[in-house]
């Protein structure tokens, strides 16, 4: 009897967890938020990609400024295989100011999207800045984390970047790879809820 009873439980909560991952793709399919340019953003368009690449930056965060370079390497290393790169904007307080001054001091050639009400950072859920979510077509989340392992800790950096995280798990997957590991720590600055 036990043994049903844990059978039974698991399968509830194998259930529940597929429910809320598909109910997180839906909502995320359905988003649509603002540019900094003051258009509109439609996340139905992961649909037209292999993958989409969403990075988390915040225009006063060191490790934002610091990995801005490696992304817009990244962004160019992929951007003839159909894995677009987005760059979100986690906050209230980034004015249309600093955010014109970052892109064009970073020179980010990859759209902004901005989420204030963190509608979009909630879903997935993004912590800190920089962190990274590669998603599929469907939304599923293919990989989430670090860029890679430069930041080991918070506010510390390694000489030598020993781990290419992102840069894996997009070749990886582009090969038909399983993704591993598919969720990494990142270290940054935090973003606020």
């Amino acid at each position: 009897m036990g043994f049903k009873r844990h059978l039974l439980s698991l399968f509830i909560f194998l259930s529940i967890s597929g429910y809320s991952s598909a109910q997180k793709s839906k909502e995320i399919l359905n988003l649509n938020l603002k540019t900094y340019e003051n258009t509109i953003y439609d996340f139905s368009t992961i649909k037209n990609s292999k993958a989409t690449v969403y990075v988390f930056f915040l225009t006063d965060c060191p490790a934002s400024q610091n990995y801005t370079l490696t992304i817009n390497k990244l962004q160019k290393k992929y951007s003839d295989k159909n894995i677009p790169f987005i760059i979100i904007f986690p906050d209230t307080y980034s004015t249309t100011d600093e955010i014109k001054e970052f892109k064009s001091k970073y020179k980010i050639q990859m759209p902004i999207v901005l989420d204030p009400e963190l509608s979009f950072t909630k879903l997935l859920p993004a912590k800190v800045a920089p962190q990274c979510f590669v998603l599929d077509n469907n939304a599923n989340i293919l990989y989430e984390g670090r860029i890679d392992d430069w930041y080991y800790s918070p506010g510390k950096k390694r000489t030598v970047i020993r781990s290419n995280d992102l840069d894996a798990a997009l070749t990886n997957f582009l090969s038909g790879k399983p993704i591993a590991p598919a969720k990494t720590t990142p270290y940054g600055c935090i973003i606020n809820y």
